[in-house]
């Protein structure tokens, strides 16, 4: 990524796209953040703004050994920008946090370094529109067995950067005690942030219990099937946040009510 983005992962740099000084995005409270890679000069300001899109501005030089070379390179751009329909990764400050981004689809505006039918570089601005203002981490998680209750284990600090928020949290729980875990019986305690969320249902021995806060619903059931399992989104009682992780700092989490089991999370750090 050394000089350029990744977008929808494509590396931009191989096409010859090199950014410039001077990346910054319009309006609201902005921060300066250098871009991996690049010298300290090169800079990225972010538009703070909670509730509206960002826009990120990328003056860019594209360039090529030969003006044919740089003419492919620029073609290979455009398709490159054009090809995904929906917001997608875009990687620019660190290659472990992202946006999702998509181009803002208008006609890139040429500057030719030289003669135009010679030039082997030209002068552009690209510009990708991010909805909500997020940056985001790389997908991380672990796992590990139960075999008391109540349980603790640590889920390790979600980045370090100023800015960090809560991240939310994919946890499954399989129940591999011979009994069933009674109705309400089951609780997770994030004791860092001091929630907690507490199923109503049952687990019967050998269920797996997905709680997918990202998207908000909460499955139960058995098997790789995800099909085959049952919604109980309605289930899940307490902290509306379902025991999201805070960032920067290490998560304390308390299992209740499963003496023997297999517990796994997910989770995406957010950088606001």
């Amino acid at each position: 990524m050394a000089g350029g983005f990744i977008y929808n992962g494509k590396d931009f740099a191989d096409y010859g796209l090199c950014v410039a000084e001077g990346v910054k995005l319009p309006g609201g409270y902005s921060r300066p953040l250098q871009l991996k890679s690049l010298p300290a000069a090169n800079y990225v300001l972010i538009s703070r703004g909670m509730s509206h899109p960002v826009m990120l501005e990328f003056p860019c030089r594209i360039s090529g050994a030969t003006h044919e070379i740089m003419m492919n390179n620029l073609d290979a751009i455009k398709s490159a920008l054009g090809a995904p329909t929906y917001p997608v990764p875009l990687y620019y400050f660190y290659e472990d946090r992202y946006h999702n981004a998509m181009w803002d689809g208008q006609e890139l505006e040429l500057t030719p370094n030289g003669p135009v039918h010679t030039c082997l570089s030209v002068d552009t601005i690209v510009r990708f529109v991010a909805q909500p203002n997020m940056i985001y981490n790389v997908l991380q998680g672990a796992s590990m067995n139960i075999n008391y209750d109540p349980v603790t284990f640590h889920i390790p600090p979600v980045g370090v950067a100023d800015g960090n928020t809560y991240a939310p949290v994919r946890w499954l729980y399989t129940n591999e005690d011979e009994a069933e875990i009674a109705e309400g019986a089951f609780q997770i305690f994030n004791y860092t942030t001091g929630r907690m969320i507490t199923f109503a249902g049952a687990i019967p021995s050998g269920y797996t219990l997905r709680i997918d806060r990202p998207n908000m619903t909460a499955l139960l059931g058995t098997g790789e099937d995800i099909e085959q399992y049952v919604d109980v989104t309605e289930q899940i009682q307490g902290d509306e946040d379902w025991c999201a992780v805070l960032g920067g700092v290490q998560n304390r989490i308390d299992v209740i009510g499963m003496p023997d089991g297999l517990v796994s999370y997910q989770y995406r750090g957010r950088f606001a």
